[in-house]
């Protein structure tokens, strides 16, 4: 895994999603965290949520990419926003993009 902080913001690349939590009633947003990372973005700090609220562009196909990558064991890269999410999705680490490492040779 390597770490690049650029601003507040983080990127983590050939890292692999250990855990993932659908979105509820209440919060409609995707949490998911990362294998080994303990602080998903430095505007979170000691949080290793991620969070994608479902208003964010590519919420679906980012929740079909996590969980393709989830099932196959697939790495993949994450770079955060650099915000919190608020609203629903509570003060957890913003997000920005991710990609699956086999599809697009990025890691």
């Amino acid at each position: 895994m390597s770490v690049s902080n650029i601003g507040t913001a983080a990127t983590y690349t050939a890292v692999a999603v250990t855990i993932m939590q659908s979105p509820t009633p209440a919060q409609d947003c995707i949490y998911f965290q990362l294998v080994g990372v303990t602080t998903a973005d430095p505007v979170a700090r000691n949080n290793p949520w991620f969070a994608v609220p479902s208003s964010q562009n590519g919420y679906n196909g980012t929740y079909a990419t996590q969980m393709a990558a989830r099932v196959s064991g697939t790495t993949v890269s994450v770079t955060t926003s650099g915000n919190l999410t608020g609203g629903s999705c509570g003060d957890f680490s913003g997000f920005l993009y991710l990609d699956i490492c086999r599809w697009t040779q990025k890691c």
